[in-house]
């Protein structure tokens, strides 16, 4: 349960207030346990904290109290920038799927946004539903720019961009494995809107949407100090004969360890290019792993690759179980 508190001194007859303090038990506990930062506590203080948290719920479920949120139910984090939560207080924890009210001053006041920019409300007192993980919510005041925030496929910031003169430019959407990209939808309907860039008269946000693709080959990349990994997969109900993956980036990558997977082959490998073979693949299936090339960098400075595939031979099977000649796209991200 939460708990409220205020100190007070009085000097010659006059007392003084302190501003209202929240905290409880689960805050103490979250704090202990390093989930807002490393909290310096030994495990065996850890551990017991987190054997309490287990007392705390029997306890709950055999008083029937409140056993819709157990304390070792996973609350998350609510922050406030610039207003307050119903309660007046600038936090507070909460589950997922939750109802949080926002609570700003009407004077001057613009619009609700997440800290990373995605817009909530245009009302000074607005209700939102947490989600799963910490958030801080910021009340803006005084702006009268139009922006617009980018979502990728899951609700997550892109990037946010100025309208001007009605329009606003788009980023690149993110690649997803098995998905095209098609469009923004612009009325929260799913559904990609030909002028989600145009006519834009308040701020809002723009979701992309993707399309299911048959055949994909996909290219994720991601970056650890000095080294850079790229993973090939292959979705959809295909066969391959050979490829021809080449990997370019601003800096020399040199020659990469080549590892093939589920019947791949590798069969030369030069600098930052690898040719493979399928032989024995059969029936690839969704999110098929293929590839495995792990370059050493000069230094830990982060690269951006490109990618150049050429297909020697991809088929597919038809009803019959024969192979037919089959269209692909090619997709990459960083992961």
């Amino acid at each position: 349960d939460v708990i409220y508190t205020r100190a007070y001194v009085a000097v010659d007859d006059q007392v003084y207030y302190s501003s209202v303090n929240k905290t409880s038990v689960l805050e103490y506990a979250y704090i202990i346990l390093g989930k807002y930062g490393n909290g310096g506590y030994d495990e065996g203080y850890q551990q017991l904290i987190r054997d309490l948290l287990e007392y705390g719920a029997s306890a709950q479920l055999y008083l029937e109290h409140k056993t819709d949120r157990l304390v070792t139910q996973d609350f998350y984090r609510v922050s406030i920038q610039n207003g307050t939560l119903s309660d007046g207080m600038k936090k507070g924890y909460f589950l997922e799927g939750d109802d949080v009210s926002l609570v700003a001053d009407a004077t001057n006041f613009s619009h609700w946004e997440t800290s990373d920019g995605r817009f909530l409300s245009n009302e000074p007192v607005t209700t939102v539903k947490a989600g799963k993980g910490n958030e801080t919510y910021v009340a803006v005041y005084g702006s009268s720019e139009t922006k617009v925030a980018f979502l990728d496929g899951d609700g997550k910031v892109i990037s946010t961009a100025s309208v001007v003169n009605g329009s606003v430019t788009a980023p690149a959407a993110p690649a997803r494995k098995g998905a095209a990209f098609v469009g923004w939808d612009a009325n929260g309907d799913g559904v990609a809107d030909a002028n989600a860039l145009t006519g834009i008269t308040a701020s809002k946000n723009l979701k992309a949407v993707y399309t299911t693709v048959s055949n994909q080959i996909f290219l994720a990349y991601n970056e650890t100090g000095t080294t850079l990994t790229v993973t090939l997969s292959l979705a959809g109900d295909v066969r391959a004969a050979g490829l021809e993956l080449s990997v370019k980036a601003q800096a020399a990558l040199g020659v990469p360890v080549a590892v093939g997977h589920n019947g791949v082959i590798v069969n030369v490998v030069e600098d930052g290019r690898a040719y493979l073979s399928f032989a024995g693949v059969n029936e690839l299936t969704e999110e098929t792993e293929l590839l495995t090339l792990t370059f050493t960098k000069a230094s830990t400075a982060s690269v951006t690759p490109s990618f150049d595939v050429v297909v020697n031979d991809i088929y597919g099977l038809d009803a019959n179980g024969d192979p037919v000649t089959v269209s692909y796209a090619v997709a990459s991200a960083k992961r």
